[in-house]
């Protein structure tokens, strides 16, 4: 896949004794919606955190747009944008001083009108003033999204971004996911939820023990009546004979 957007080459990451990544090798073009999906302790939120930076591989690497995913790279998280399992923001700012501060880190002009379309889409108006610490996961869910649209960046990791939204909060970000590839991006979302993935993805990678299991288009994979859960039996069926 030339061009790939986000790479991972032979990554590794281990926690003492326990692997929670083994010698992934994986790519996403630009375009692309990949779900990872995979059972709980699977490797998928360390995956996505090597890519985003918040960990060091123990060997391997990870590049956004063909650059070294590091540190000290400013350049690799510039055009990323993260969406953490568990929003991870400052209380005692609001949604509003949250993304003004952003728009300093990435010398963003105009992202005032940025950031109105955001809180517009993702129904925040009404709370972009609160401080974060008096709102509720869903709507700080929704905040942490907006950080990491801001910049329009060209790869995109989420993190079960959906589970704490409502029916409608959900779809429509879900429709803007969609718009977004079809603009070009290069999007991972991570999650063990069916209704997450749904009619976006166009491809589904399957973790399981820290290695990558299964890798195909949504159709070859998930057809119709098909469950995740069913897909991770299957997964564990095939575990047990090797």
């Amino acid at each position: 896949m030339a061009g790939a957007a986000i790479e991972w080459r032979g990554a590794t990451r281990r926690f003492g004794k326990i692997v929670a990544v083994a010698d992934v090798s994986l790519r996403v073009g630009a375009g692309e919606i990949v779900a990872l999906v995979g059972r709980n302790g699977a490797g998928k939120s360390t995956l996505l955190r090597l890519a985003a930076g918040m960990l060091r591989p123990d060997a391997g690497a990870s590049f956004i747009e063909g650059e070294l995913q590091e540190p000290r790279n400013v350049a690799a998280r510039r055009t990323l944008g993260y969406v953490p399992d568990t929003p991870v923001m400052f209380g005692h700012l609001s949604a509003r001083e949250h993304l003004c501060f952003l728009a300093q880190v990435h010398r963003l002009e105009r992202w005032e009108e940025r950031a109105a379309r955001l809180f517009e889409a993702l129904e925040l108006i009404e709370d972009a003033d609160v401080v974060v610490a008096g709102l509720s996961l869903g709507i700080q869910q929704r905040v942490s999204i907006a950080c990491a649209l801001l910049h329009d960046p060209r790869a995109l990791l989420l993190d079960e971004p959906l589970n704490a939204l409502d029916p409608i909060a959900r779809r429509r970000v879900q429709d803007d996911l969609v718009r977004r590839a079809r603009e070009g991006a290069a999007i991972v979302v991570s999650s063990h939820q069916l209704e997450a993935i749904e009619g976006i993805a166009t491809r589904i990678v399957v973790m399981d023990r820290g290695r990558v299991v299964l890798d195909g288009s949504a159709a070859e994979l998930v057809a119709p009546g098909t469950t995740l859960e069913a897909l991770f039996l299957r997964v564990a069926a095939a575990g047990t004979q090797t």
